[in-house]
């Protein structure tokens, strides 16, 4: 009676099973991916500055406070910018 034989994959399709993988991992966050719901999006503050200044921010890409974007906005040109930001809104 013949032992069984072991069947190894080959170098080869070792290779191609990991890349199929990673690009099976890479595309489970993009937008192509038909289960993603809600994209990541950076957090975002909206605050008073000591001039009355309306400042918006976004968290920067490496955390460090010196990396986050900011738009500040007067006071007297918010009513403008919420009639425009309104038309965006479903």
């Amino acid at each position: 009676m013949n032992a069984p034989v072991e069947l190894k994959p080959t170098a080869a399709e070792i290779v191609d099973g990991l890349l199929a993988a990673e690009q099976q991992e890479s595309k489970r966050w993009s937008p192509d991916d038909p289960d993603l719901v809600i994209a990541a999006q950076p957090a975002t503050r909206v605050f008073q500055n000591t001039y009355g200044n309306i400042v918006i921010e976004q968290e920067g890409p490496t955390g460090d406070v010196d990396d986050d974007p900011l738009v500040t906005i007067a006071p007297h040109n918010l009513p403008k910018l919420i009639a425009v930001l309104k038309r965006y809104l479903p």
